[in-house]
């Protein structure tokens, strides 16, 4: 066990992590699913403090910790790795089976369709064939009501 106020090591975080398949889970986690830990004066990640230390290197400017393995308490410096922040977005994106009304995200139900952004370049995105339908009978419904 780690004494008061010294300060962590790459040793010390795979030690206080608790086992989970592959994943090493942090104890102590915040109401978002993340780890969290004191280190150096402040509260941070858990993650965070894992990869910079394991990798003896700071997290650059405009690049994320990302979760391999998609669990936020994992501290496994194996399952992280830097990206970009749309890189991490496209990601997590992908990795849901579902759209938010529950439908399966499959290819039978899905569509996918580039999006053209202001500050230039473009992103793939995917929408719910069953939402598109029951949206566009909405407007139906309403284009109706609206001439009568």
């Amino acid at each position: 066990m780690r004494k008061r106020n010294k300060p962590h090591t790459t040793e010390s975080i795979l030690t206080e992590s608790v086992q989970s398949g592959d994943c090493l889970l942090w104890p102590s986690l915040k109401a978002n699913g993340y780890g969290y830990i004191g280190h150096k004066g402040k509260t941070t990640y858990a993650h965070r403090v894992s990869y910079a230390l394991h990798y003896g290197q700071g997290i650059p400017t405009g690049l994320e910790v990302d979760h391999t393995c998609g669990n936020r308490a994992c501290v496994n410096p194996a399952h992280l790795e830097l990206v970009t922040h749309s890189e991490n977005m496209n990601r997590a994106r992908n990795k849901r089976t579902t759209c938010r009304a529950g439908h399966l995200l499959d290819d039978v139900n899905t569509r996918l369709f580039v999006v053209k952004r202001k500050q230039g370049g473009t992103r793939i995105q995917r929408y719910c064939l069953k939402c598109r339908a029951m949206y566009q009978a909405e407007l139906r419904r309403a284009a109706k009501t609206a001439r009568t």
